[in-house]
């Protein structure tokens, strides 16, 4: 399936995890519209060199990554956004491709049977991250 990516710095999101993310680049916005016009779905993964700005190949990116549904979008100026998404399923990024300022991913859905099944910890790491958020104390450095 080909989805639209968001490269996240420093951090990773895991299927079945709720989760709230700053989002600044301006790649990283336009993939968020393309995905509210389709079905809401957006595939995010982690750099491999945080200080890269736009990430634009698959050398530049982990090799596997999250299908998240977004659940909702705060805009701030038109510069920034709050989105919280959920981690639906895990995938293998195949092919990376920058159009019309966003990046696409062409991502192969992961089957949950394929993996261990998140742990309590991790799910509660994912809860303290979100109650962290709505309490404006979160790392703005996630995106």
């Amino acid at each position: 399936m080909r989805y639209p990516l968001l490269p996240l710095r420093n951090f990773v999101v895991f299927p079945d995890c709720l989760v709230p993310i700053y989002v600044g680049r301006a790649t990283s916005l336009a993939a968020l519209q393309l995905a509210h016009e389709q079905d809401s779905k957006i595939v995010v993964c982690s750099q491999r060199d945080p200080s890269i700005n736009d990430p634009t190949t698959l050398d530049a990116l982990s090799n596997r990554g999250t299908i998240c549904s977004i659940l909702r979008q705060t805009n701030y100026s038109g510069s920034q956004s709050k989105v919280i998404i959920f981690g639906e399923s895990s995938c293998e990024l195949q092919n990376v491709n920058l159009e019309n300022n966003s990046l696409w991913v062409d991502g192969k859905e992961q089957l949950q049977s394929d993996f261990d099944v998140i742990t309590d910890d991790v799910a509660e790491q994912s809860y303290s991250l979100l109650i962290k958020w709505y309490a404006g104390k979160m790392d703005e450095d996630t995106e």
